[in-house]
């Protein structure tokens, strides 16, 4: 990009400036006529760009900016276009050359639009009849679609090119197949501002200018938790938003999800479990292992069972901590006995309330997240899903709280926070051991120092003279 003059230079680099475009495409005089994406499908521009100039070349940013300016224009008639195509033949995509004869990039946004605006007629009309007929059709013809695109795909007579289209046609239709169906189930629906539907809205068709508008959500959120309640939960970071996922998943499809960390982590494993039982009403009860190797095994095994069918009648949660302590004999009668015992409904005497017992769910807390630990390997994974906790990353955690309270040389302000911290940790360690250097209390400090506008680097020892105060 250091050469304005050479397009060859300039094509270098167009990978890194766009995200779709690999060459351009140059006529015989020089000018650019079009470019060609990642997929070698060619986007031609609706009037060429003059050639460079010899004497006096443009700057690069600008030669940049000229080329994106014919890209946005160029696919905003072609996808007009395209749009119109498509709705000349919406049942026959493939047979009629649709598919074959747009880009792909172009093809999804039609099919996406066309799919937004066949729901927003079914929803309008939904309200008018007061009825879910409407979508309840649109959803019968999107089956029928969804059938053809599939018997398509698993036909021979398509290069490798044309199935990759239909695959990623095949998505698209897919969501908007649940879309309509979650529209569907919904006992009461508010026209347009249903929430399943506001949601999923990323783009529309304008019919009057024929121009695609896109829905841009251009904020800046303050720093939050995972949710709100009196005491604060974990904290919100990627590591514990993987871990949260994870667990949540292997929940759904029925697993018992084995929270796999070291030692100084259990009081993150305890907290994302915490969080989990308020934010969904669950009772949770935390029951820590004992060591068998004394040949109380049995004992210890008829007391988490009894603790299991107690859990289980009254709905609620059971986490075993410490399962490095519990034998693999000990593990597989716990596990047997989990699958032996049947749910049954209880009658709590509220009314007409009912807690059954299919709200049950197990957790199993370990301090070993190492791959050749023993726990780790005799795991059933049929029955246990491992969800790896992470350290959270301090100095990232310290420098994100300093950049939303608006603080001056965050990264160096942090790396020194955290210098101080651990100097404060080994001359105090019981300190450290009741929780005072924690990241939730050095969080405060952020929140009740105001920031000084516009220091320097010389002030950064006083600033941490007064984080020290």
């Amino acid at each position: 990009m250091s050469r304005p003059t050479s397009l060859s230079q300039v094509e270098q680099a167009l990978t890194i400036v766009f995200e779709n475009v690999r060459r351009l495409h140059l006529s015989q005089d020089g000018g650019i006529c079009g470019v060609y994406t990642r997929d070698e499908e060619y986007i031609p521009f609706a009037a060429p760009l003059a050639p460079a100039r010899t004497k006096h070349p443009l700057p690069v940013a600008e030669t940049m900016s000229q080329v994106e300016r014919g890209i946005r224009d160029a696919l905003q008639d072609l996808l007009c276009k395209c749009h119109a195509a498509l709705r000349g033949g919406y049942f026959r995509r493939v047979e009629s050359g649709w598919l074959r004869s747009w880009p792909l990039q172009l093809c999804l946004k039609s099919a996406e639009l066309q799919n937004t605006l066949h729901t927003r007629n079914a929803l309008v009309q939904c309200c008018l009849v007061g009825r879910k007929k409407p979508l309840k059709m649109l959803r019968s013809l999107h089956y029928k679609l969804l059938e053809e695109l599939t018997a398509s795909s698993r036909s021979e007579t398509h290069d490798w090119w044309q199935r990759k289209k239909l695959h990623d046609l095949l998505i698209v239709e897919m969501n908007a197949r649940d879309v309509i169906g979650r529209l569907c189930q919904r006992r009461e629906l508010h026209g347009l501002e249903s929430f399943e539907w506001v949601s999923q809205l990323h783009s529309h068709l304008n019919p009057t200018t024929r121009r695609c508008t896109v829905n841009v959500i251009d904020v800046r959120f303050r720093y939050g938790y995972e949710c709100k309640r009196s005491t604060e939960p974990m904290l919100l970071t990627p590591a514990s938003e993987k871990t949260r996922l994870a667990t949540v998943c292997s929940i759904r499809a029925g697993q018992i999800p084995a929270l796999l960390g070291t030692a100084g982590a259990s009081c993150g494993r305890r907290v994302l479990l915490d969080s989990l039982s308020q934010s969904l009403g669950v009772f949770l009860l935390t029951l820590e292992c004992q060591d068998d190797r004394d040949d109380h095994g049995g004992l210890q095994s008829e007391a988490v069972l009894r603790m299991i069918a107690g859990m289980r009648r009254l709905g609620g949660w059971l986490a075993l901590a410490g399962l490095e302590r519990v034998s693999s004999t000990v593990l597989t009668r716990i596990v047997n006995g989990v699958w032996r015992t049947s749910p049954e409904p209880v009658v709590t005497g509220v009314g007409d309330h009912r807690s059954r017992a299919g709200r049950f769910q197990l957790f199993m807390l370990t301090a070993s997240c190492v791959p050749s630990h023993e726990i780790t390997g005799t795991l059933d994974r049929t029955a246990y899903r491992p969800v790896i906790f992470t350290p959270v990353d301090r100095m990232k955690v310290l420098e994100g709280w300093l950049w939303l309270e608006n603080f001056d040389h965050c990264a160096h302000i942090a790396k020194l926070a955290g210098l101080f911290l651990d100097h404060m940790k080994l001359r105090e360690p019981g300190l450290a051991d009741r929780g005072l250097f924690s990241l939730r209390r050095f969080r405060q400090i952020f929140e009740n120092v105001p920031p000084r506008e516009h220091t320097s680097p010389r002030d950064l020892d006083t600033e941490m003279k007064t984080f020290a105060v």
